[in-house]
């Protein structure tokens, strides 16, 4: 790519500036001497469907036709080109740039390989004056230019750029000297094919010492035109010393003020590590409209504290301390990215952050939708053709007071890991750690995105009180319990729901339930039994097996000295189906109803099964006779005969 360049400035040089040095020689010679030093220092060939036309006074103009520069590993080519240089100052020995035309310049670069690389080394040490050619080519380069107002105009089919009032002093340039570069102008840039178009301002000043350039940025105001999700300009000043060889920012000192952020950076460095420290304001909700319009969340805050410690060397990328102050919370993050290894290791904290803040809020209107449209049909994605290299991390996440909604989870702690190539995508947790009120959850989970699109879940909840965690989704609390939970799940992450596998176990004591399911049968049958709308129970078990997202249990039972509630069936997860049977049973009356239950998780329907109700009713009162009592059946006692007809 150096060489591009170098051929690319040697023909704009040798063109437009040795030529004025052979004004007065035949233009047909000056291109061939032209062509003859390419080919020999460069293996470059220069070709011009016709020759260069010069227009001395009052200021010189070179233009040239439709030209191609081809060598090996590159081509240059431009359908026309023109400058105009100051004859005045031309004289002084100064070159002072009034004006620059190229019309579709196109440049393409060949890849040729280690061959070539190998024969170019070879022939740099069988011709030792080859690489003093470079530096002799640059020796034509006069050591002052001076630029006053010009303006430079390029277009082709699919881009646009001006450059407007441009003014450049260079003093003194060559290969490892001592040389500096003023400028100031703007710059108009179009991409039709992209269809984007910014305005970009600036002036600068650059010091070239050798390998480092020491540059101050005195303006710097970029604003998009169109095709960009803001349109607010950006202003940046700086002060920045820069090195080559390996590239490392050594100083910069200076400020960025945007819609998005108002920041002050200061740093100090050499050539082997440079550090920086970034402080100031971010601002969440110009963000969230600049680039987010159509979405809106629920509390964003205007302002975010940012304060950030960051050092780097050819190698490695350190940040000391990163942190954000939302809302009254606080984020932190501490961490290293080796260059070499590709291999991200962080730590992330955070505390007294309201999840709900920073999610997007439902309005009505999406309300609306989400029950009116049916769920679309899940379709498996187009697979992306992944990039070739390696990203490795591991992240280790932490935080307090951490709240959703009514549940506030007092710890949270996970490690995750994973590795990205052209072959997979997999990451790790290992495991994620929840604690509420001093009582644990924690989940295990392997993420096989690629190639295989699974993830598996390992559940375990040594032992949980109900109603902490229920409180924060039920108003009225109606289920307390000590709980374990075991369970082991596996689903494709393209449609979960529906291709949840996996099994495990419900396990609890000390149950309480409050429901008027039980008072409803009783009163349905006019029975005057005094029953409470609270039950304990001492035993639960809810062992339960999903197949494709069908969860079925077979002998899910709660046990108490009274009252017995048993349950097997079905319920799909995806479609939030209920297809479930049972018995309820009063122990101390030996009474026994089923019950049904169906419907959806958001409209569960519970009935009696009538049809065992009445052959496990008829069968009790044939065996009690009046022991109920005169009361229960005011006709007196049945025909034995007519209650076996009634309720087979």
């Amino acid at each position: 790519m150096k060489k591009v360049l170098i051929g690319l400035a040697a023909v704009l040089i040798l063109i437009f500036g040795g030529l004025t040095v052979f004004v007065n020689t035949k233009s047909d010679f000056i291109i061939q001497k032209i062509s003859e030093v390419l080919e020999k220092n460069l293996n470059a060939k220069l070709e011009m469907e016709k020759l260069p036309k010069l227009s001395i006074f009052p200021s010189l103009t070179v233009s040239a036709g439709k030209s191609s520069l081809t060598s090996p590993e590159y081509t240059v080519t431009f359908d026309n080109a023109d400058i105009n240089v100051s004859l005045f100052k031309l004289f002084s020995g100064t070159v002072q740039i009034n004006s620059v035309k190229v019309d579709s310049l196109s440049l393409k670069y060949v890849d040729t390989g280690n061959k070539t690389k190998t024969e170019t080394v070879k022939n740099d040490t069988a011709n030792p004056k080859q690489a003093k050619s470079i530096e002799e080519i640059f020796d034509l380069v006069p050591t002052e230019i001076s630029i006053t107002n010009s303006n430079v105009y390029y277009k082709d089919n699919a881009q646009e750029v001006q450059l407007r009032n441009i003014n450049a002093q260079i003093e003194d340039f060559g290969i490892n000297k001592n040389s500096s570069v003023d400028f100031n102008g703007s710059l108009a840039y179009k991409d039709k094919q992209q269809d984007i178009a910014f305005d970009l301002a600036t002036k600068l000043s650059f010091l070239f010492m050798g390998q480092s350039i020491e540059y101050d940025i005195e303006t710097f105001k970029f604003t998009p035109a169109k095709g960009f999700p803001f349109s607010q300009p950006v202003n940046i000043t700086a002060e920045s010393i820069m090195n080559l060889s390996p590239v490392m920012v050594e100083k910069l000192d200076g400020t960025v003020q945007s819609p998005f952020a108002d920041l002050t950076l200061k740093s100090k460095g050499n050539k082997k590590e440079g550090e920086v420290t970034v402080s100031g304001d971010i601002f969440p909700l110009a963000i969230q409209e600049n680039f987010l319009a159509g979405m809106r969340f629920n509390n964003l805050p205007k302002t975010m504290q940012l304060n950030a410690e960051i050092k780097n060397t050819a190698k490695t990328v350190v940040i000391n301390k990163l942190t954000l102050n939302p809302n009254n919370g606080l984020i932190s993050i501490k961490g290293s990215y080796d260059l070499t290894k590709q291999f991200l290791n962080a730590d992330l904290y955070a505390e007294n952050l309201a999840v709900q803040d920073y999610l997007p809020k439902e309005t009505a209107k999406d309300q609306t939708s989400a029950k009116s449209t049916p769920k679309a049909r899940t379709q498996t994605a187009p697979k992306q053709t992944q990039k070739s290299g390696n990203f490795n991390f591991k992240l280790t996440a932490d935080a307090k007071n951490i709240s959703y909604e009514k549940l506030t989870l007092d710890t949270i702690h996970s490690v995750v890991t994973g590795r990205m190539n052209n072959k997979e995508t997999v990451i790790d947790i290992k495991p994620l750690t929840v604690t509420k009120g001093g009582e644990p959850i924690h989940v295990a989970a392997n993420l096989e995105l690629a190639p295989k699109d699974l993830v598996s879940i390992n559940l375990d909840a040594p032992s949980i009180t109900a109603r902490n965690w229920a409180s924060a989704f039920m108003e009225k609390n109606p289920l307390d319990a000590q709980l374990t939970v075991k369970s082991t799940l596996n689903l494709k992450t393209a449609d979960p729901l529906n291709t949840l596998n996996g099994s495990g176990q419900i396990d609890g004591k000390g149950i309480k339930i409050e429901t008027k399911f039980l008072p409803f049968i009783t009163d349905l049958l006019q029975l005057k039994l005094k029953l409470n709308d609270r039950y304990e129970f001492s035993t639960l078990k809810a062992p339960f097996t999903i197949k494709n997202g069908l969860l079925s249990t077979t002998n899910t039972y709660i046990d108490s000295s009274a009252i017995l509630l048993n349950a097997n069936g079905t319920s799909h997860l995806a479609k939030q189906s209920l297809n479930l049977t049972g018995n309820a049973e009063l122990k101390k009356q030996r009474l026994v109803f089923p019950y049904k239950v169906t419907g959806t998780y958001g409209d569960p329907h519970v009935s009696l099964d009538l049809s065992k109700q009445l052959q496990i009713l008829g069968k009790g009162l044939l065996n009690t006779g009046d022991s109920l009592g005169n009361d229960v059946i005011d006709g007196g006692r049945l025909l034995e005969k007519g209650l076996e007809k009634l309720f087979k």
